[in-house]
């Protein structure tokens, strides 16, 4: 494993609750980062950083709720959270239909969420 030292970056993970979000997250706060859990509900931010702060004693870590296809959403957590050293773009929705079932909106949704949403916290 490479050893990084991230000693005194702040590093925000989107979609960061689960999965690979979440297994990022935590190298981040293994390797000395100050970590911003994301996610879109309070219960699952709530609930991750009370598990990274379990896993990797001693992290510094703050959970912030945005739905990243409200830009609105995006300016609080960019408020919240204006120093950034580090952006990982993970967030994003998975169908929730068959290809040829999934709506217009739907599509509208996940390229704001995916495509806008990264655009904005990666212009920040």
């Amino acid at each position: 494993m490479i050893n990084l030292n991230l000693a005194g970056k702040q590093a925000i993970i989107t979609g960061s609750t689960s999965g690979i979000g979440y297994a990022i997250a935590k190298r981040m706060a293994e390797a000395g980062a100050s970590v911003v859990v994301h996610g879109r509900t309070e219960e699952r931010v709530a609930r991750a950083c009370a598990g990274l702060t379990e896993e990797v004693p001693g992290v510094e870590i703050c959970g912030q709720v945005a739905d990243l296809a409200d830009a609105g959403a995006v300016m609080r957590l960019i408020e919240a959270v204006p120093q950034v050293d580090i952006l990982v773009n993970n967030a994003g929705p998975t169908p929730s239909a068959p290809f040829f079932e999934t709506t217009d909106e739907e599509w509208r949704r996940y390229s704001d969420t995916y495509i806008l949403g990264a655009v904005r916290l990666a212009r920040h």
